[in-house]
């Protein structure tokens, strides 16, 4: 197996006006059992104390990189993030969870034990008022096609960048587009497509804290529009080689 300590895990996070979590969020990416990050903050036009936060972070540890940019929304933040990315692995935090001591080390052991170009963690979704937790009954390794199937059945295998572990390389060519909402789901079957191992964990890492009112719960018809041009392009790249999926995706489509 590859030497696990040389092997840098770029860990990326946009940050907009989350100065109530933000603390909580750093604490649990820099405590991390695996020490070896380089942890980048992408302070999208902050309005509150989250650009100071960011900067304080920064100067207390040699591993943050900080860059303030006017408000240009997520997607953009992301990209940059990638822009700026070094390490050989890349992992996405929101600004506004928290993840486990032992996430990027348990994930980065099974990359390299399994030669896996995405590990899936288990998930806590925390809603007002409610939450639960989505994961595997025991580890599961899943090839290309098996991974896409569970990605279109979009319930253990959700299109969100923060419970897995990427394999760098993964990335190339990709640009997250500058969408309002879905802009994961976007890039999540080209990122499948590109991986032929994917390692599936039980273990319970990543904290999700999903707020009131966030862009996800829009009703609008811009968030409608958004949400139909991404099903329909994932519809026409999918259907000619996972055929057997093209009456589930087509029916999300019309959703």
């Amino acid at each position: 197996m590859e030497c696990l300590e040389y092997k840098t895990v770029s860990v990326i996070i946009p940050v907009y006006n989350t100065e109530k979590g933000l603390e909580q969020c750093l604490n649990s990416v820099l405590e991390q059992t695996y020490q070896n990050l380089e942890v980048i903050l992408i302070d999208d036009g902050s309005t509150d104390g989250s650009g100071e936060i960011c900067d304080r972070y920064a100067d207390q540890d040699r591993r943050v990189r900080v860059v303030h940019q006017k408000n240009a929304g997520v997607a953009a933040a992301r990209n940059i993030g990638l822009d700026m990315a070094t390490g050989a692995y890349i992992g996405w935090v929101d600004s506004d969870d928290w993840i486990e001591p032992q996430m990027f080390e348990h994930m980065l052991n099974g990359a390299l034990a399994y030669r896996a170009d995405i590990v899936i963690c288990g998930r806590h979704e925390v809603y007002p008022g409610h939450s639960f937790v989505k994961s595997w009954k025991q580890q599961e390794i899943l090839n290309r096609s098996q991974a896409v199937s569970l990605l279109v059945e979009d319930d253990l295998v959700k299109s969100y960048l923060w419970d897995k572990l990427w394999r760098r390389e993964l990335f190339e060519n990709i640009c997250i587009p500058d969408l309002r909402v879905f802009e994961d789901m976007a890039v999540m079957y080209p990122l499948f497509l590109k991986a032929e191992r994917v390692l599936c964990l039980p273990e319970v890492l990543y904290h999700y804290k999903h707020e009131r009112g966030s862009l996800s719960e829009n009703p609008s018809l811009e968030s409608r529009f958004d949400f139909y041009t991404v099903t329909k392009a994932r519809y026409e790249s999918l259907q000619q080689d996972f055929p057997q999926l093209a009456e589930r995706i087509e029916a999300q489509a019309k959703g």
